[in-house]
C-alpha cells in the first residue's frame, strides 16, 4: 500500500517537473533564438572589408607578395562561413572600407620605369586605398601594379 502512494506521488512530481520544463522552454525560447540568429549579409560584408583593410601593412612596398596574398586570402574563410547562413537584413553597410583589392600584373621598376614585359613580372593581389583623402596603391615588393591607375604608393 505504501509503495502505491509513493508511485502516485512520484508520478505527480514528474508531471509537475515536465510542465515546468515546458513553461521554461516556451517562456525563454525567444532568448535562445536571439543567440542563434543568423548574421546579416551586410555584417559579413563589413567584417570582410575591415579584415582586408587590416592587410594594408602586409601589402605595402616593403612587404612581399606572399605576405600580401596570405593576409588577403586569410579573410576569406571567415567571410564564407558567415555568408553560409547569413540573411539579408536591408540595414545597409555600417563600415566604409578604405581599400579595394585588385588582382593584376606586378611589374619591376627598371631604370625608373615599370617594365611589365620583364621576365620577373607576375600576377598577384594589390590594394588601392584612400589615405588622408588621397588615393594610393599598396603594391608589395617595390613594384608597379598594373591596373592601379598609376597612383602613388601608400605611405606606411
Amino acid at each position: 500500500m505504501l509503495s502505491k502512494n509513493f508511485l502516485s506521488i512520484y508520478r505527480k512530481w514528474a508531471i509537475i517537473a515536465l510542465l515546468l520544463v515546458g513553461v521554461y522552454f516556451f517562456a525563454y525560447s525567444d532568448n535562445a533564438v536571439v543567440g542563434l540568429a543568423a548574421p546579416c549579409i551586410e555584417e559579413c560584408e563589413d567584417n570582410f572589408a575591415s579584415c582586408r583593410d587590416e592587410c594594408l601593412n602586409s601589402c605595402d612596398q616593403s612587404s612581399n607578395s606572399t605576405a600580401c596574398n596570405s593576409c588577403l586570402i586569410a579573410c576569406t574563410p571567415t567571410y564564407n562561413s558567415c555568408m553560409g547562413n547569413a540573411v539579408w537584413c536591408d540595414v545597409g553597410n555600417s563600415y566604409s572600407p578604405n581599400c579595394t583589392v585588385s588582382y593584376g600584373l606586378h611589374c619591376p621598376i627598371v631604370a625608373g620605369s615599370p617594365d611589365c614585359s620583364h621576365s620577373s613580372a607576375f600576377n598577384a593581389y594589390f590594394m588601392v586605398c584612400t589615405q588622408g583623402g588621397n588615393t594610393c596603391v599598396s603594391c608589395p615588393g617595390y613594384r608597379y601594379c598594373s591596373g592601379s591607375g598609376g597612383v602613388g604608393a601608400c605611405i606606411p
